[in-house]
């Protein structure tokens, strides 16, 4: 088959600004060698800090211009404008990504404003209140931002709109919004969508418009769909829990693609194809062709499925043997994955012995990726809670709750992750199994590390080559971070309930000797940091970047534990530090 959509952006939420976003004909050039025809704009992902991220960031409403900053969208309208000049102009479609509608905080706007309000909290952002999509003034200012967006950018194709996330949100029948109260959402959404595609079909015939429609459950989606009109797109997450490395596709992806189908509705899923992804942070070049080649070809057998979407970006300045990958693969899905390998492997080596080298090199740390317990929390992808960021003053279990009540949290995703908001699920039996789990993740980098380490490859190809090395040497680091931390907890519940010996010093000393190797493992971590060629940024828990001081004062930390264990009180010593 033929994906009528391969979709794909410059930069992404860890690299970006004007070295990895400039849009320039080489870089478009990059892009259409990897079979993408579908660039998207802006990276959006929740971040104002990087692109704009609603409408109102973009274009001005005449009804409601307060909702919007003039500097703001002057630059955006320059930067997103040159984007979709230089896609078009090398004959790619050119499409942007916004959440609709936005949620506010009222009181900074003039009383007036009220008629667009509804639910007066927002799931997402407390803070905030949701602008109703029953009222007829969110359908008025978002008709008035479409026209003055296109206005400014008549050559864009087409959007992508995320109803829930993306800074946007609905009002849930069981809030307090008085037009949305006791309505279901499938009674609510699509007339709104179905009214913004008019609205978009009005002002410039054929534009596309499709929808993500994230954090509804799987049934809200499903009824919606069905209700929706047909010329409106999917964008889709491959599974309904989140886009993972190691993820196919689910029966809630299948089944909308089924739904579409019967519709004629043009469906594309979204995955992970590049060396980045926000399951592996803050990490560029990472070497997993394989899952990759499976995420595609999983996608291409699902019936109704039309597209493909890379999800999270190419920092082009650091790509990887994944992106020779969608080279080869993504039009071509059902191409055999050891001709995919052999062709892969014979652009870095000469001789059979590096060929086979090269591989067992990806197909090691590929390994690694799917054997992390993806299905502990949504916070363990390592984009969501960097090494060395809140550790070493918490239980593991506390760092890795959820705190969402949007309709899929309280519903279907709940059902893939052991903990969401409590511990019912996280029983020491559970902990040891995840601990195990952990281990061998480590293990499959250490012997990709070692297996890399007696490869040689072609002189061109060694600068891309080492920087996938270091991507599996910083991947090694953060998963044994996690292990530490967790069997470090597991033990400390352990002291906790142990006070004889020579049980109790059995665990002190296990204690001890794991400390160590978190001081050796941190260290070499920080050391990696300090001497690569990438810019690598970590934000802690308030969005600041972690500056190197401040990880090696987190690693202080774990210094004062390993001092302290055997010379305070052992129950001030495990209420200090876990």
């Amino acid at each position: 088959m033929r994906f009528t959509n391969v979709c794909g952006m410059l930069g992404n939420p860890n690299f970006y600004g004007d070295l990895y976003q400039e849009h320039t004909a080489e870089k478009i050039e990059q892009l259409k060698a990897m079979n993408i025809n579908t660039v998207f704009v802006n990276i959006a992902w929740s971040r104002p800090w990087i692109d704009a991220v609603n409408l109102e960031n973009a274009a001005v409403s005449a009804s409601f211009p307060l909702l919007s900053d003039m500097e703001e969208v002057e630059r955006h309208r320059r930067s997103l404008g040159a984007r979709v000049s230089a896609v078009k102009a090398a004959g790619l479609q050119a499409f942007a990504l916004f959440g609709i509608p936005r949620y506010f905080d009222f009181a900074k706007y003039p009383e007036s404003y009220g008629v667009l309000k509804g639910s007066t909290v927002s799931t997402i952002s407390p803070g905030d209140s949701v602008a109703c999509v029953r009222s007829p003034e969110v359908r008025q200012l978002y008709r008035e931002l479409f026209a003055d967006l296109l206005a400014h950018m008549p050559e864009l194709d087409g959007m992508q709109v995320y109803t829930y996330d993306e800074l946007a949100e609905v009002c849930d029948e069981d809030s307090d919004c008085p037009r949305c109260r006791g309505i279901a959402a499938d009674e609510r959404i699509p007339a709104f969508l179905n009214g913004l595609h008019e609205d978009l079909q009005a002002l410039k015939p054929g534009f596309e418009l499709w929808w993500e429609p994230w954090e509804l459950s799987a049934a809200q989606t499903y009824r919606i769909t069905e209700r929706l009109d047909p010329a409106i797109g999917l964008a889709l997450h491959s599974t309904l829990h989140e886009v993972y490395f190691v993820n196919e596709t689910d029966q809630w992806f299948r089944n909308l693609a089924a739904i579409a189908s019967d519709q004629g509705r043009k469906v594309v899923g979204e995955i992970f194809a590049g060396g980045s992804g926000e399951d592996l942070g803050n990490i560029v070049g990472f070497p997993s062709p394989r899952l990759v080649y499976q995420q595609i070809q999983a996608l291409a057998r699902v019936p109704g499925v039309t597209g493909i979407k890379e999800y999270f970006g190419f920092p082009l300045e650091y790509a990887s043997v994944n992106e020779e990958t969608m080279r080869l693969v993504a039009q071509d899905p059902y191409r055999p994955w050891d001709d995919v390998a052999a062709a892969l492997a014979a652009d870095y080596a000469d001789d059979d012995d590096g060929r086979r080298g090269i591989r067992q090199f990806w197909e090691h740390a590929a390994r690694a990726v799917e054997f992390i317990p993806w299905d502990l929390s949504w916070v363990l992808r390592f984009g969501n809670l960097p090494p060395y960021a809140e550790y070493w003053g918490a239980r593991f279990v506390d760092l890795f709750k959820t705190p969402w009540s949007t309709p899929s949290w309280l519903s279907n995703r709940r059902s893939f992750y052991l903990v969401v908001d409590g511990e019912t699920n996280f029983t020491a039996r559970m902990q040891l199994d995840l601990i195990e789990r952990f281990r061998m993740a480590a293990d499959w980098l250490g012997l990709a590390a070692e297996e890399a380490d007696r490869t040689d490859v072609r002189e061109e190809k060694r600068a891309g080559f080492g920087l996938q090395r270091e991507a599996v040497a910083m991947l090694g680091h953060m998963v044994k971070c996690r292990l530490h931390h967790l069997e470090l907890s597991y033990l400390a519940d352990r002291l906790r309930a142990v006070q004889e010996e020579p049980e109790a010093g059995a665990v002190v000393r296990r204690i001890a000797s794991l400390l160590d190797a978190e001081l050796d493992n941190a260290g070499r971590w920080l050391s990696l940091l300090q001497h690569s060629d990438v810019p690598y940024t970590f934000r802690g828990g308030d969005g600041s970047a972690l500056k190197h001081e401040t990880i090696a004062a987190t690693i202080g930390r774990i210094e004062q534990a390993k001092g302290g264990l055997e010379q305070e009180d052992r129950t001030a010593w495990l209420a200090r530090y876990f």
